[in-house]
């Protein structure tokens, strides 16, 4: 049969759909199609059926992990927040946490400004990392400036004041 796909396989079952809906979808459309759904981690597939009892069974599992993982994130960014820790990850380049709050790290801010200064002379993000690196600069781990580095530091400062 031309343009028959016999099987449909997924490394591992919980990467395959992000919640149960999407996954009965997912399944219903290889049965509907003919096609086989096999996940390779669990060894499971869809040929008979025991193997779509189960393949429905660790859905549901995963889908509980899904949830236990989100509620506990939930509960741990609100007991960081309620003991005013910060709740976000490492602050912007430019940028340093003092008591909770975002102050302006003035010798990150000039690295920032010379950025923008090549940013406005129509460099890109590579020439960019090129030129602060023959200037000595350095991130805040102290390796060299990449392209990805710069593109990241300016979109991520772009919003501040």
């Amino acid at each position: 049969m031309e343009g028959h796909v016999p099987r449909c396989a997924a490394c591992d079952l919980s990467r395959m759909t992000r919640d149960l809906i999407d996954q009965e979808r997912l399944i219903r459309a290889c049965l509907d199609a003919g096609t086989q759904l096999v996940s390779l981690k669990e060894r499971l597939d869809t040929a008979s059926p025991w193997g779509r009892a189960v393949l429905r069974f660790a859905g549901t599992v995963n889908q509980l992990e899904r949830e236990l993982v989100q509620e506990r994130t939930v509960f741990g960014l609100r007991a960081r927040r309620d003991k005013g820790l910060p709740v976000g990850g490492q602050p912007p380049y430019g940028w340093r946490r003092t008591d909770g709050a975002l102050q302006e790290d003035a010798r990150e801010q000039e690295c920032l400004q010379a950025m923008q200064a090549h940013l406005d002379a129509q460099q890109g993000a590579t020439a960019i990392a090129k030129s602060l690196n023959a200037a000595g600069w350095r991130r805040r781990n102290g390796r060299p400036w990449t392209r990805s580095a710069v593109t990241r530091s300016l979109e991520a400062n772009r919003s501040r004041p």
